[in-house]
């Protein structure tokens, strides 16, 4: 049992390096992409939020108070994050465009995800964006994710040129209007991060919470 566990965490630790490694490759390639675009007043990139541009991982999630309320508190992905400054700098437009749902019952004291989730934005460092799109709860019930992503970067390339897109999963970059496709790393066991999911992040959060009260 001892040599299994061992194995285990030896096998965990070195593709979490992997993996951090990989991470910073792709956004290295996409500053040398970048570099050679000038950016015009509708140069748009568009961002995923959870395990793209926020570590969605029980470790890194907590509650903190704002004014006005408590909220579910993820920290920045580093790599991103500078990546994202750099492209603010230089004079793109950036949209969040995540598959939140952007009502929801059991947010942390917060029934409000959209106002939630901007909240994490801005305390992370992500100051600056046209816009963060959730999904709607029909949208959440009628339509898979990939396609309502498609479906959300068709309208907005109606009003901006889009030059990328980043996201963790390879589903949500199919389809027309993603610009270059920058994947990140795949947020499962032995890739980027070991971690239960979000939501379970979300329901220990709301029990320490009840608890203090």
């Amino acid at each position: 049992m001892k040599n299994f566990i061992f194995i285990f965490f030896m096998v965990f630790f070195s593709s979490l390096i992997r993996a951090h490694e990989k991470i910073d490759t792709i956004i290295t390639d996409a500053h040398h992409f970048f570099k050679a675009i000038t950016p015009t007043i509708n140069s748009l990139v568009i961002f995923d939020i959870d395990d793209t541009s926020l570590d969605t991982s029980l470790q890194s999630g907590q509650c903190i108070i704002l004014q006005g309320g408590m909220f579910l508190y993820f920290h920045p992905i580093p790599q991103v994050l500078l990546f994202y400054k750099d492209l603010i700098a230089r004079g793109f437009k950036t949209v969040f465009l995540t598959a939140r749902v952007e009502k929801s019952l059991s947010s942390c004291r917060e029934n409000d995800v959209l106002e939630q989730t901007k909240k994490n934005l801005i305390t992370a460092g992500y100051t600056q964006f046209e816009d963060v799109i959730c999904r709607t709860f029909q949208d959440s019930r009628t339509m898979k994710i990939h396609a309502w992503k498609e479906k959300k970067r068709k309208e907005l390339s109606l009003k901006y040129t889009i030059h990328a897109t980043l996201d963790d999963d390879s589903r949500n970059l199919t389809g027309e209007c993603t610009g270059k496709k920058i994947q990140m790393p795949s947020q499962k066991l032995g890739g980027f991060y070991l971690r239960p999911h979000v939501f379970k992040a979300r329901k220990k959060a709301t029990k320490l919470m009840n608890a203090t009260q």
